[in-house]
């Protein structure tokens, strides 16, 4: 939160869950994040790292045992090299079709 000003407002978020019923298929256990945003003005100053660790400490607390994501690894904005530094590792890639209508 960023409470810099007498108008609180927020400074980042991340949103995720636990989507158990894949785990037997996937052969373990995966808390994943769904979204994560900074704010522009908060951006470069480690909020998205600490969303994350708090997510990965919750995540552990609950016996999970992976962290995931999906993220497009040629984003140019350098979230990917985020992710490598708090450790994520690409696993599977996916292909995006699409068409103008």
């Amino acid at each position: 939160m960023d409470r810099s000003s007498d108008r609180v407002r927020i400074a980042g978020y991340l949103i995720s869950g636990r989507y158990e019923q894949d785990w037997d298929a996937l052969g373990y256990t995966v808390g994943y994040t769904d979204l994560l945003g900074v704010r522009k003005e908060w951006r470069g100053r480690r909020v998205a790292t600490a969303l994350l660790g708090a997510a990965m400490r919750a995540y552990a607390a609950s016996g999970i045992q992976y962290a995931g994501l999906g993220v497009d690894t040629d984003n140019p904005t350098g979230a990917f090299g985020l992710y490598e530094r708090l450790g994520y590792e690409a696993t599977r890639g996916s292909a995006l079709y699409t068409i103008e209508l």
